[in-house]
């Protein structure tokens, strides 16, 4: 039964583990009430299948487990299909820049957002003195990838409350620590399985942020390699690997030849390391380096680190030593309380991997939200929530007092009705009427298809305008739009001997509707039909659409010597179009 406490779920799901955090709001102050960290036993790419299984069923049952049935939850995306951009427009409605970001973010992005669900929130306004602009952080995902996470919070028995992105999550957090300096610029790097993040945040607000596809199972594999070509006891497995990861971590310069328990020497072990630590510092000094341009050379000041990979031994030094810089820890505690029932210890230990679930189960107004549907505020959610809380709580007394007002507005009730039932009495005698109406329409009808059995069927025929229209609108492409439409008849010749007709006998009264029927057979309506209208993009695609559309409407039954007529450059839109002409001939 529900407590009617609100808790705030962050969930963060990787490729090889779940972490799960449950927060209640308490005044100013958060207390963490439960939390979860769930992993793989084997690699999830060497067996998507069992890790998708292992994903759903470990999901239900750990949110079974902790009781969080109902709970709002907020999860970052990432990936290929999920991008973050700081892009400029004109001062005007967030809501007219989704629309725009659709047609200026094509070569911005790194997939088509046709099928994406986009939100934009604003980052500050720019002083110009021809149009006013502003600043503002696009995120976009791929609406397949944002309904497979709707779908799997859903079959956990969790309500969505926000899909973000992890350079969001990560900014949430660092924006709780108690050390902050408003204006300071900071690296929050966080490392993955198999790929890192890094959000560069200036002035509380990312404005840069990237993935690098090395991980902290690319150090595993490094050693699972190694053992490969220097291991007395045999080629470690993926577990055993990251058994020995974890517990020697990088080695420092001044080592010896002493060895694991597995026989691999730290001196080994450094070597095997040590070139993926140095690809993850490089790509992290590119990352640098792309700030500063865009920033005006402004300097970072620290660099935080979070996720599994930043457990490892040896790495923050060796970070801030390449870079100089101190790497700091998150320190957000005087907002955050435990429950007594946490494990503090446990939680300290695990806490670096929660820092992008921590900072979203604590952000509840979040500015981006990539849910396909309307979002519901905080406001909303206690009160739906205190709802759910009277009716479980307050169930019995508010039934006996349901029934003692029914049986005092008994007498009203009565009344209502009756007062119904006259107004269906006067409606069905409207009807009643209406009926009469439509009969003497229907004679009407049935005199006007007599008179006109008298003329040639092609006179009478009427233009099967809705069939043509539905076989174009079925094969238009994406990417193009009908801007006119034209259908002209054919010269019509009548019959060779004019006058009335014998009537088929399989013809009703109401035969004109369509092709006519004339001794069995039905008479066709020719004619021509001209298109015209815009293609999106550039040649060899604007090409590919026309040659797609014309041969699909050639397909078509009905449709016969389609052709292109006329094809120009547009001058109306801003990105790359054509302006074109088709025409045919039609026969139905």
């Amino acid at each position: 039964m529900p407590s009617g406490k609100v808790r705030w779920v962050g969930l963060d799901i990787g490729t090889q583990s779940i972490k799960i955090i449950a927060l209640e709001k308490r005044k100013h102050r958060w207390r963490l009430s439960k939390f979860r960290y769930e992993q793989f036993s084997s690699r999830g790419e060497e067996d998507p299948i069992g890790y998708d299984k292992w994903l759903q069923e470990t999901l239900k049952s750990s949110i079974s487990a902790m009781g969080l049935e109902g709970s709002w939850a907020s999860t970052p995306l990432s990936g290929t299909q999920v991008a973050l951009r700081k892009m400029t427009f004109p001062d005007m409605p967030l809501d007219e820049v989704k629309a725009a970001v659709r047609f200026q973010g094509q070569t911005i992005f790194p997939f088509v957002l046709e099928n994406a669900v986009i939100d934009v929130a604003l980052v500050g306004k720019l002083a110009d003195k021809k149009e006013a602009k502003q600043d503002v952080l696009v995120a976009a995902a791929m609406r397949d990838q944002v309904n497979q996470r709707i779908n799997l919070l859903n079959g956990a028995n969790l309500n969505p409350f926000c899909l973000s992105l992890v350079p969001i999550a990560l900014t949430k957090t660092y924006l709780l620590n108690k050390d902050r300096a408003p204006n300071e610029s900071v690296a929050l790097i966080d490392i993955g399985a198999h790929t890192s993040t890094i959000a560069m945040v200036q002035k509380e607000e990312v404005v840069f942020s990237r993935e690098i596809g090395i991980g902290g199972e690319s150090l595993t594999e490094a050693l699972m390699d190694l053992s490969r070509i220097d291991h007395p006891g045999g080629i470690l497995n993926y577990q055993e690997a990251e058994k020995i990861k974890f517990e020697y971590g990088i080695p420092l310069d001044e080592i010896d030849e002493e060895q694991t328990e597995g026989g691999l020497t730290l001196e080994a072990i450094r070597e095997a390391l040590m070139p993926i630590v140095d690809r993850l510092i490089m790509e992290i000094d590119r990352s640098f380096g792309y700030f500063k341009t865009q920033a005006e050379n402004q300097s970072i000041d620290r660099i935080f680190l979070s996720g599994g990979g930043s457990l490892l031994q040896g790495l923050r030094p060796a970070i801030g030593r390449s870079f100089n810089l101190p790497v700091a820890d998150y320190d957000f505690w005087d907002k955050l309380e435990m429950d007594p029932e946490v494990d503090p210890a446990g939680f300290m230990g695990l806490y670096p991997l929660f820092i992008a679930p921590l900072g979203l189960a604590m952000d509840d107004d979040p500015a981006i939200n990539l849910l396909p549907f309307k979002r519901k505020s905080s406001g909303q959610v206690f009160w739906e929530t205190g709802k759910k809380a009277l009716i479980y709580g307050l169930g019995p007394l508010a039934f006996l007092g349901f029934l003692g007002y029914q049986a005092l507005g008994l007498r009203s009730d009565l009344d209502q009705l009756n007062r119904r039932i006259a107004k269906r009495q006067v409606e069905l005698t409207r009807l009643q009427g209406t009926g009469t109406e439509m009969g003497r329409l229907r004679q009407e009808e049935a005199a006007l298809d007599q008179k006109l059995s008298v003329y040639p069927p092609r006179m009478v025929a009427r233009l099967p305008v809705q069939e043509i229209l539905g076989k174009i609108s079925r094969n238009i492409p994406s990417n193009m739009t009908l801007t006119a439409l034209s259908l002209t008849a054919e010269p019509i010749k009548e019959d060779p001997e004019p006058g009335p007709r014998a009537k088929n006998p399989a013809e009703g009264p109401n035969s004109a509707g369509g092709p006519v029927a004339l001794n069995g057979e039905t008479t066709p309506w020719k004619g021509g039909i001209q298109l015209k209208g815009t293609v999106f993009g550039a040649g060899e695609e604007v090409l590919r659409s026309l040659d797609q559309f014309s041969q699909a409407l050639a397909a078509q039954q009905g449709f016969k010597e389609i052709r292109l007529e006329d094809v120009k450059r547009s001058e109306t839109f801003k990105s790359p179009a054509v302006d074109f002409t088709l025409s045919g001939k039609l026969q139905f």
